[in-house]
């Protein structure tokens, strides 16, 4: 995961999973440092990170806010 959210390999494998009926239960992403490609504040990115990913989340599974915040985990 990136400030971005999710890499285009993760959104890859959620829509194919999608499309092919397997129930996703959650989506644990790696929340980390971000590293030299991405200055400034590192709460900021994962923050921004979060973000993205529930959007994503909500847009691929076609959820709610709510139901798409329980759909994922950050994991440290």
């Amino acid at each position: 995961m990136t400030p971005e959210g999710l890499t285009r390999d993760g959104v890859t494998l959620l829509s194919d999973a999608k499309a092919n009926g397997v129930k996703v239960d959650t989506v644990n992403v790696m929340a980390m440092g971000y590293g030299p490609a991405y200055g400034g504040d590192m709460g900021t990115c994962a923050e921004q990170a979060a973000t993205a990913v529930q959007a994503q989340v909500k847009s691929g599974f076609g959820l709610g806010d709510g139901a798409a915040g329980r759909r994922w985990r950050p994991l440290p």
